[in-house]
């Protein structure tokens, strides 16, 4: 890890190929149409997956340049190698000893864009839930996708609604969304 470059480029090791394994009925749920991902990783399976494929320990004061390294992973894996950067790392929340990373799909304008509150059209989102296996010696490590469940879609919209309601916040700051779906503005120390 490379400390002087740009947290989002900060891991200069080569972004592996994994395969993806749709755990929904195929066809069903387009995942080119889907506006943000959600990853969920334990400790123990984030702290695996970075020694297995980069040989560092994952830094749990400094986990920015992580999160960006495991959506490169995920990009590639869901929209080929051409497309690494695809997702852009929007909000991350911990729950006990798991890490739920949302990342926005670059390439869809409407995972960005506001709904027309006026006409009564909202923004429609579409959220994948991926899983990794965990990195065993000799078994290629997998992501599982699957439609995310409505409760947890309610919290990303949730998100979206407060973020557009506060536009101007610094680079860092992350949003964490509580388990009644309150978002607490929250400064991580750098």
């Amino acid at each position: 890890m490379d400390r002087t470059l740009p947290e989002h480029q900060a891991i200069t090791a080569v972004v592996p190929t994994v395969p993806v394994k749709c755990n929904d009925q195929p066809g069903r749920f387009p995942l080119r149409e889907s506006t943000h991902f959600v990853l969920r990783l334990s400790d123990k399976r984030l702290e695996g997956i970075m020694r297995s494929v980069i040989g560092i320990s994952y830094d749990f004061h400094r986990p920015w340049p992580f999160w960006y390294f495991v959506g490169k992973i995920m990009s590639k894996a869901l929209f080929g190698t051409e497309h690494e950067n695809q997702l852009e790392l929007l909000n991350s929340a911990r729950v006990h000893n798991r890490e739920f990373i949302l990342f926005s799909n670059a390439h869809r304008p409407d995972s960005r864009q506001q709904g027309d509150k006026a006409s009564g059209r909202e923004r429609q989102i579409r959220v994948v839930h991926v899983e990794c296996t965990y990195p065993k010696r000799g078994v290629e490590m997998e992501l599982g996708w699957t439609p995310a469940r409505e409760d947890v879609c309610q919290l990303v919209q949730h998100l979206l609604d407060y973020r557009e309601a506060n536009p101007a916040r610094p680079r860092r700051r992350i949003w964490l969304v509580t388990m009644d779906s309150t978002p607490v503005d929250h400064r991580m120390d750098v």
